[in-house]
């Protein structure tokens, strides 16, 4: 078991942080995910933004694609990281959403729980950067996308 400051676990840190709290950055993503309700969260978008599901359904596909990645497969191209919903029904979508994100969550850090430090070095399949940086920056993209939803749900 490594030490609290070894690289892998500066990184599972982060993940849990942004994902369950305390996040430096404001509320985690189970904070945000209680604010809108199912109509409000498959709400046609502001022009040009995307409904809150997409980006919920966004952060699961990148969770679930880092997690595909370190056991070998090759990161999809761009453009493929926005899924549809599951259902056109707001009632059965936003919660299957929300699943579907807590489990990549689960799945990716059960994963990395795994991982030696020696192979955050390791190319990403597919991609010209190291693990460190795919995981670190899913931390980041989480964040990014948390003001948007936020902002999204407050406009109600």
């Amino acid at each position: 078991m490594p030490g609290s400051d070894s690289p892998r676990a500066r990184i599972l840190d982060q993940l849990r942080r942004v994902f369950s709290g305390p996040s430096w950055v404001g509320p985690s993503t189970e904070d945000v995910l209680a604010l809108p309700g199912p109509e409000q969260a498959c709400a046609p978008p502001a022009v040009g933004a995307n409904r809150i599901i997409e980006l919920v359904l966004h952060l699961a596909w990148w969770k679930e694609a880092a997690r595909r990645a370190l056991d070998g497969e090759p990161l999809p191209p761009a453009g493929d990281d926005f899924p549809a919903p599951s259902s056109p029904s707001a009632a059965e979508a936003w919660p299957e959403a929300v699943r579907s994100l807590r489990e990549a969550h689960r799945k990716l850090l059960a994963r990395i729980e795994t991982m030696a430090d020696a192979d955050l070095d390791r190319t990403v399949p597919g991609r010209d950067y190291a693990f460190e940086v795919l995981l670190l920056g899913l931390a980041q993209h989480e964040a990014y996308h948390l003001g948007q939803i936020r902002l999204l749900a407050a406009r109600a």
